[in-house]
Formats: C-alpha cells, structure tokens, sequence
C-alpha cells in the first residue's frame, strides 16, 4: 500500500497563543471601528467648531501600544483611517492619519523614554492634544487657511479626551493584565 506524503500538523507548540492574538487584534480593530463610526455620529462637542470629537477609537489605539506592539497600534491607526475615508471622505482620511499618527509618534515616544513608567494620564493627554494639533496642522496645509485659532479650543478638548481615554484605560487595565498573565501562563504550560 502506497502511502502519500503526511500532511503537516494542524496546530505547532504555540499555534492556539497566535490564534488567539489573531482574534484578539481583529477585535480591536473592529472595536475602532465601531467606536469611530459613533465618534463621528456624535453632535460636535464644542460650538462653532464642526467635527470635534471625543476621540473614542484612540482608547482602542492606546490599548494596542500598552499591551500588543507599536506596530499594531501602527496597523489600527492606519486601518481606522481608511475606515474613516469610506465614512467621511478624503478629507476625513487626511485628518485621520495626520493626528492619529503624530498623537502615535508622541505616545510611543513617551512610552519608549520613560521605559513603560509614564502615567496613563499623561500619555494619553499628550496624545490627544498631538492628534488636535497634526490635524490643525494638515487642514491648514491642505485648505491654506488660517485655522491657528482652532488650537485654544481644540487644546482643552485634547486634554478633557485624553483625561476621558485614560480613565477608561485604568479601568480595564488590571483586567487585562491579569488577562494577558493567565494566558501566557497556561500557553506556557501547554507547549512544554
């Protein structure tokens, strides 16, 4: 009897752990998804400025860089901006990778320097005020317009959403952590 060639083994040592990040970073990404799309349903939260929001999917972006890699807070921000293109158009686009990039850059910066030990706080003030002021400074690029008196309102907005982002995040934070920890513990232990 001939036998034909094995196939290969459905799941390697640690095949369920990548599975499971997998999943994990689809729901993210779907996560900002939905709370984009409910950002931007949202009525303007500061009178006379059209289009100011509470920033909600940044909590999902932030999440991505505490706990994956800053290459999937890269991928969501990225993602999410190309989502927006579809809701909003090409100008929603610009604004969306120009703050949720410069706002990445300085949150990972943050991260990076103070070695993890930044408070939740700060980084995500610090990010939401560089996501107003990259979008400040691509519209003012792309209109050619004066739009510098924008930044006192969106300044306060930045900082009340960072402060809304933050608490959300150190809600959850000790959930996920103990998360992260059980998992790695029991992936552990089914690849010995």
């Amino acid at each position: 009897m001939n036998q034909s060639k094995q196939s290969p083994p459905i799941r390697r040592a640690g095949g369920h752990q990548q599975i499971t990040m997998l999943v994990l970073r689809a729901i993210l990404l779907s996560l900002s998804f939905v709370l984009s799309a409910l950002d931007h349903s949202l009525p303007s939260f500061v009178p006379g400025v059209p289009g100011m929001s509470l920033g909600l999917a940044n909590v999902v972006v932030l999440f991505a860089l505490l706990f994956l890699n800053w290459k999937d807070a890269v991928f969501i921000t990225v993602t999410k901006s190309i989502f927006v293109f579809f809701l909003r158009g090409p100008v929603s686009l610009l604004l969306s990778v120009s703050g949720g990039l410069l706002a990445l850059f300085v949150e990972i910066l943050l991260w990076k320097l103070s070695r993890g030990k930044v408070s939740l706080m700060l980084l995500s003030a610090a990010g939401a005020m560089s996501h107003n002021v990259g979008q400040i400074i691509a519209y003012a690029l792309y209109a050619r317009v004066a739009v510098w008196i924008l930044i006192p309102p969106l300044a306060v907005m930045g900082i009340v959403s960072g402060v809304i982002t933050a608490i959300v995040l150190k809600a959850i934070y000790p959930f996920m952590e103990r998360w992260f920890r059980t998992h790695r513990s029991y992936e552990g232990e089914g690849t010995q």
